[in-house]
C-alpha cells in the first residue's frame, strides 16, 4: 500500500489503539505495526531537522524551546515570517511523500482500523477515511 507520510501517525494510533483481539489478528497487526513505527520513528526524525534548521538556537548551537514548542524569532520580523514559511513548504513536503508499507492480510488490517478504540481529533476521520480507501485498493 502506497501511503503518504503525513498520514502515518494517525494509521500508527488507529492500529495501535484496539480491543484484545486473537492471536492470530494481533500477530499480522503487531507485524504491521512494528513496521509502521519503524517508519514513522524516520519521519519524524526528518521532520525534527526541518524544524531545527530553521529555528533559533541558542548561544551553545542548541535550538530554544519553550513550552515544548520551537521558536523561530528571527533577527527582524522578515526573518522570522521567513523561517515560518519555510518549516511549512518544507513539513508540506516532506508530509505529502510517500512510502509503501507492506500489508500481509488488508482484511484484518481493516478491520482493526474499523474496529479501533481509538477516539480521533478534529480532522482526522477524513485521513484514517483515506487509509481505509487505499487499504481497498482504491
Amino acid at each position: 500500500m502506497i501511503l503518504k507520510k503525513g498520514l502515518l501517525t494517525v494509521f500508527y494510533k488507529t492500529l495501535a489503539t484496539r480491543k484484545p483481539v486473537k492471536f492470530s489478528v494481533a500477530r499480522v497487526r503487531d507485524a504491521l505495526i512494528k513496521n509502521v513505527f519503524d517508519i514513522l520513528h524516520t519521519y519524524e526524525n526528518d521532520r525534527k531537522k526541518i524544524y531545527e534548521e530553521y529555528c533559533t538556537k541558542g548561544e551553545d548551537g542548541k535550538p530554544l524551546i519553550t513550552n515544548n514548542q520551537y521558536s523561530f524569532k528571527g533577527d527582524t520580523d522578515e526573518k522570522t515570517k521567513e523561517n515560518v514559511e519555510n518549516v511549512i513548504k518544507e513539513v508540506e513536503i516532506l508530509d505529502n511523500e510517500e512510502v509503501e508499507i507492506a500489508v500481509a492480510n488488508q482484511p484484518i488490517i481493516l478491520d482493526c482500523i474499523e474496529n479501533t478504540e481509538y477516539k480521533p481529533e478534529a480532522g482526522e476521520v477524513e485521513l484514517i477515511e483515506e487509509i481505509i480507501t487505499k487499504l481497498n485498493g482504491k
